[in-house]
């Protein structure tokens, strides 16, 4: 099951995958080479011991700028699959003050987003 959460406003541009695997069969393998060529340098985030790894480039740089703890929160409830209550364990809060402040962190992480999205349009320009 996904839990689909658009980081992008009008537009979908990034879909943040709760404990979900894409499978994909290739008929064309050539066509698998060329997707990993594609693919940005990954980014490790580490959060409670756990190694979190973020391959797409502009997705890691924009949880770089948000606070420690936003950042955190987000990783764990959307890549290591923790849910509000054991976050709030994790931190001493309870579950409703974890989907509060997982909300605001969207919300902070969808204006980094769009921020860096014009920075690169803005470059593409010159």
């Amino acid at each position: 099951m996904t839990n689909n959460a658009a980081v992008s406003g009008g537009t979908v541009v990034l879909f943040l995958y709760k404990c979900s695997m894409q499978f994909s069969i290739w008929t064309d393998w050539s066509a698998m080479d060329s997707y990993f060529e594609k693919q940005d340098k990954p980014t490790v985030f580490i959060v409670l011991g756990k190694e979190v790894i973020v391959d797409d480039e502009r997705l890691a740089t924009a949880l770089s700028k948000l606070p420690e703890l936003r950042r955190e929160v987000l990783l764990l409830y959307y890549f290591v699959c923790y849910r509000d209550e054991a976050i709030g364990r994790q931190y001493g809060r309870c579950r409703s003050t974890i989907n509060h402040r997982r909300n605001v962190a969207l919300k902070q992480l969808r204006k980094e987003w769009e921020k860096l999205k014009h920075e690169e349009q803005k470059a593409d320009t010159f």
